[in-house]
């Protein structure tokens, strides 16, 4: 099998490539970086940037225990910027392939992100092409890591993953019908008498 992010590099080239780094990198205004040239804000930048590296924490629902892999907001937001971002967008259209959403897709995604922190890593954010051999080896070990996750408790972990596709997911907006009986009743004596041609009969 092809893996997620040899597809999302290959595909349509750079075009796709400039999208989803584009979408990521603005996931990232979550975790509180500026784009300021101070030196404050840059040394704060830098340690955000340290912290978050540190054991790749950055996708944990608790950065600071490091409990809840790949539950982080980030891992969400991303998901739904990238892949469910509106009704034409892959996960809507092929919405079984995501539900739960796949240890690869989120190995994908980590990956990105982690390629995406690291335009940070002097404290002033500078952006960079993402070429496949510049992540493939960081992929390798998401991958790896997501698919020892998933094996832990198969049950969990992918009620976890259904959780993060419907937290990433367009809203399908169901509706349902407001008209019951006595509703239609009313709807019936309201319209006794009038012809529908003025609006002043509403009024009456």
């Amino acid at each position: 099998m092809i893996s997620a992010i040899s597809l999302l590099l290959r595909k349509r080239g750079t075009r796709i490539r400039g999208h989803v780094l584009t979408k990521i990198r603005q996931c990232l205004v979550i975790f509180g970086f500026e784009n300021k040239a101070n030196p404050a804000t840059k040394m704060k930048n830098e340690m955000l940037y340290q912290k978050l590296k540190k054991d790749s924490c950055f996708h944990y629902k608790d950065i600071e225990a490091r409990k809840g892999f790949a539950e982080g907001k980030i891992v969400s937001d991303c998901l739904k910027a990238t892949w469910f971002e509106d009704k034409d967008s892959q996960g809507v259209v092929f919405s079984t392939l995501f539900n739960p959403v796949p240890a690869e897709t989120i190995a994908a995604i980590l990956t990105v992100i982690d390629f995406c922190l690291d335009e940070w890593s002097t404290g002033v954010q500078v952006k960079a092409t993402m070429w496949e051999k510049d992540v493939i080896a960081r992929h390798k070990v998401f991958r790896e890591d997501v698919n020892k996750w998933c094996a832990t408790n198969k049950n969990v972990t992918t009620s976890i993953r259904t959780k993060i596709r419907d937290a990433g997911a367009v809203d399908d907006a169901v509706v349902v019908s407001t008209l019951d009986k006595d509703m239609l009743e009313q709807m019936k004596d309201e319209l006794e008498g009038r012809t529908g041609e003025t609006d002043s009969e509403a009024e009456e």
